[in-house]
């Protein structure tokens, strides 16, 4: 069996050009964004951006990916008893991992494929239930 991968998929402010919301299971790219190559079974960390205030800078949520096209994602959102703070997501990751997450404002950087160790590590500070 493969190793699902695992990514950090970036949401922004819901009330602008119909974007999703982080709860509704759909990551729709819009024109001019990369394709990536997420499939079935693969973990999300759904980060929301500042601008999205319900769940400013924070991991509200996680995903199984349920389905990919070249369009977008749809995924099981999962909420979580705490959010994951930005800081602690940051200090888990690897080095060219925190470089694509502070430069999130670049449209080749909203899904970023992270190590398992980065994953695990963000375990360890934080229980994701996956179920």
């Amino acid at each position: 069996m493969i190793e699902p991968r695992c990514w950090i998929v970036v949401f922004g402010d819901p009330n602008i050009d119909g974007r999703d919301p982080v709860e509704s299971g759909r990551y729709l790219l819009g024109a001019g964004y990369p394709s990536f190559d997420v499939q079935t079974g693969d973990k999300l960390l759904l980060y929301c951006t500042e601008d999205y205030l319900r769940y400013s800078r924070s991991v509200p949520g996680v995903g199984i990916v349920t389905s990919s096209t070249d369009a977008g994602i749809e995924y099981k959102w999962i909420a979580q008893a705490q959010p994951i703070i930005r800081r602690d997501v940051k200090r888990c990751l690897t080095e060219d991992e925190r470089e694509r997450f502070d430069h999130l404002n670049v449209k080749s950087n909203l899904v970023i494929e992270i190590t398992t160790a980065s994953l695990g590590r963000i375990e360890q500070l934080q229980k994701i239930d996956w179920t």
